[in-house]
């Protein structure tokens, strides 16, 4: 009996309306940061089979290794604190990095279920440079981002990700794979739009795909299970960061 493993391109599971949009044009490039492209592009049917596969092979590793960071003192020197992504923030959440060095246990499970190959994949490439008009590039180093297990009253406090400096030009693609099982009520996802906190969308509801152009102020609320499954309510979140290439459509 073979193992099973996540497909090796992201168009094995999108449905009509994604694979459209993976054929389809490019729109003109973004030029502000934000939220670009979020949908129920999916095939929950063959998303169903990639969370068992998370379920089974990963969460033992992720919930031995929780990031649990509590609300930061505000300081009595107000000035310059927590304005950009790297100032601690918030949060509670179960997480790995994809990465060979710093985290090869992870990387290795990932490799092993396919994981990797699927995160690599030119169809995830060419579907996040369709939304953003942006040609992109996979990390030089084949480590692809993070993987996230979210369960009841998890969640990420405001932050940025920003890492330059205040004279510095720092922007990056994430194109992000959420994949709650049915036990999710919600989990909602806040971020700037403009210059106000008000964009919303929800990443529990159902299986779906995001691109965005970072950095912009952003957090999550508290995951909401469903009535009488708070332990089994758990939202996957599968995330790799492409650098952008060029300024010119695909």
């Amino acid at each position: 009996m073979s193992t099973a493993v996540f497909p090796s391109e992201l168009a094995d599971v999108l449905n009509a309306k994604g694979k459209a949009i993976l054929n389809g044009r490019a729109r003109k490039p973004v030029d502000q940061p934000s939220v670009v492209f979020w949908g129920e592009v999916v095939d929950r049917r063959k998303t169903d089979k990639l969370i068992k596969i998370l379920d089974e092979k990963f969460y033992a590793v992720l919930s031995a290794r929780p990031t649990d960071n509590d609300i930061i003192p505000i300081p009595r020197d107000y000035r310059g604190f927590a304005l950009d992504g790297v100032a601690p923030y918030s949060c509670r959440v179960r997480c790995g990095y994809v990465n060979k060095t710093d985290d090869p246990e992870v990387y290795e499970l990932a490799d092993k279920y396919g994981i990797n190959t699927f995160m690599n994949s030119q169809s995830l490439l060419q579907f996040a440079s369709k939304v953003t008009g942006y040609e992109l590039a996979h990390g030089s180093d084949g480590a692809y981002g993070q993987l996230s297990c979210y369960q009841k009253g998890d969640y990420v406090g405001l932050h940025s990700d920003w890492y330059g400096t205040a004279k510095s030009t720092h922007y990056f693609v994430d194109l992000q794979i959420h994949l709650p099982n049915r036990y999710t009520e919600s989990h909602l996802f806040i971020y700037q739009r403009g210059e106000h906190l008000n964009g919303c969308v929800d990443f529990g509801a159902t299986p779906s795909l995001s691109v965005c152009r970072f950095p912009f102020w952003h957090m999550t609320t508290p995951l909401r299970s469903r009535p009488r499954h708070d332990a089994k309510a758990r939202r996957w979140l599968l995330m790799t960061a492409l650098e952008i290439g060029g300024s010119g459509t695909v």
